[in-house]
């Protein structure tokens, strides 16, 4: 039986150590809101370069809506006579067509803002389609129907601000300017692209060249009975599976990617096309870091605590705060610095300065640099590991559990034959305290 006399020396010690560790986290916490300040701050960057570059460029069409007088005639009794009375209204018919194909190349730059940049890019869109008109005009009966198919529109729904030039439609060998219009249909009721084109019953193409920009995504509504899509990028890293439809190939290398779709049928809720996924997402880095931060305050400490035990060594709750405080840094410092440089530069340094100014510290303290080795080893591990689970996302997980796994069974190992009892002052022997 444990004597109450016996436990309150180490209990005490443990303590001690339990509430400069909760400091510690306090300090860690704050970290974390700089964090967040700072990736806000980037995010609100990337926003208005987004925003300046017109946004994501999409597409929608094309599709042809052609007006037509609808006459009917009916029966009215007044006065004890038959009237027949003529009503018109005019509506509108919309023909989307039998096969879109479409050929994008698009070229990307990194645009700065401040410390800060996002890629943006510039293209050129060949989009050719074929329609056929099913309607002509019907006298028959009390119902009829005149197609006015040289005052039809020829219409893409895009947004203006991704433009850089005017298109030019061609439809059916004439060409004609496109610009802003207001469609008259009520179902497309919205500001388009389009212009005023003479069509026929049956048969009839279109072709058009769009020079455009944007940023962030590229996107193509298939509304065509068949879209065939072709995607040519020096972007290296083209994220697919935010849309609807993956393409049917593709090819990715370091220098770009080109991919295809074939989508046979309309589709009008659905997207294909491709976001510019950023190589490294630093902010997406440094908060998993953060999640690990707390092995690199309990680990040094379990360490240190070993020391004690082991090294004949004595240790303040200070040296505690101190020693921790400068892996807590560590994160700023890798915060810091990576807004300024690559990451593995970053990390290397912040890294290194940290260990070393513990190690350091540690060695003076004690007057062993046996000690100060012992943790510059430990740190060069811990790091070692962090870096290998921010690369290795998939198994993160996986490997921070088998690393406190590891952690926890040397630590039972280490201290199996320790009398606890008789932790509660220094042994003689372990007198040589050194001083600072």
């Amino acid at each position: 039986m444990i004597e109450p006399k016996k436990f309150s020396g180490i209990g005490i010690k443990l303590i001690f150590i339990a509430l400069v560790f909760a400091a510690l986290l306090v300090g860690l916490f704050c970290m974390k809101l700089k964090l967040n300040d700072r990736e806000y701050t980037y995010n609100d960057a990337v926003e208005q370069i987004n925003d300046s570059a017109g946004g994501q460029f999409s597409l929608e069409g094309p599709y042809i809506i052609i007006p037509v007088m609808h006459t009917c005639y009916m029966e009215t009794f007044i006065d004890g006579k038959n009237i027949l009375e003529k009503i018109q209204t005019k509506e509108y018919v919309t023909v989307y067509a039998e096969k879109s194909v479409l050929d994008a190349d698009i070229k990307t730059q990194m645009r700065p803002l401040g410390i800060y940049s996002s890629p943006v890019y510039t293209g050129t869109l060949n989009l050719s389609a074929t329609f056929t008109v099913p309607y002509e005009n019907n006298y028959k009966g009390n119902d009829e129907y005149e197609y006015y198919f040289d005052q039809a529109e020829i219409i893409l729904d895009t947004r203006q601000k991704n433009l850089c030039s005017h298109p030019v439609f061609n439809v059916n060998g004439t060409e004609t300017v496109s610009d802003v219009m207001q469609s008259e249909s009520e179902q497309i009721s919205y500001t388009v692209i389009g212009s005023k084109c003479a069509v026929t019953r049956g048969k009839n193409t279109f072709s058009t060249q769009i020079e455009f920009k944007g940023a962030k995504r590229f996107c193509i509504t298939p509304v065509s009975k068949e879209t065939k899509l072709t995607l040519t990028s020096d972007w290296a890293s083209p994220g697919f599976t935010d849309f609807d439809y993956l393409p049917d190939t593709r090819e990715i290398t370091s220098q770009g990617f080109t991919a295809q779709w074939n989508i046979p049928f309309a589709d009008r809720s659905s997207q294909i096309g491709f976001r510019l996924v950023q190589p490294v997402d630093l902010y997406r880095q440094l908060e998993r870091a953060y999640k690990y931060g707390f092995l690199f305050i309990i680990v040094p400490f379990i360490v240190m605590f070993l020391f004690e035990i082991f090294a004949d060594i004595v240790l303040h709750p200070v040296h505690y705060l101190l020693s921790g405080a400068s892996n807590v840094i560590f994160f700023l410092l890798l915060l810091a610095l990576s807004e300024h440089m690559i990451f593995p530069a970053s990390y290397l340094i912040a890294a290194f300065a940290s260990a070393l100014l513990t190690s350091i510290y540690l060695a003076s303290v004690t007057g062993k640099l046996k000690i100060g080795g012992s943790m510059m080893l430990l740190f060069a591990v811990l790091y070692a590991y962090l870096y290998f689970s921010l690369k290795s996302e998939d198994y993160a997980f996986l490997i921070g559990t088998l690393f406190a796994f590891c952690v926890l069974a040397c630590v039972m190992f280490l201290t199996r034959k320790v009398d606890w009892s008789s932790l509660h002052e220094p042994n003689t022997k372990n007198q040589s305290v050194s001083k600072v």
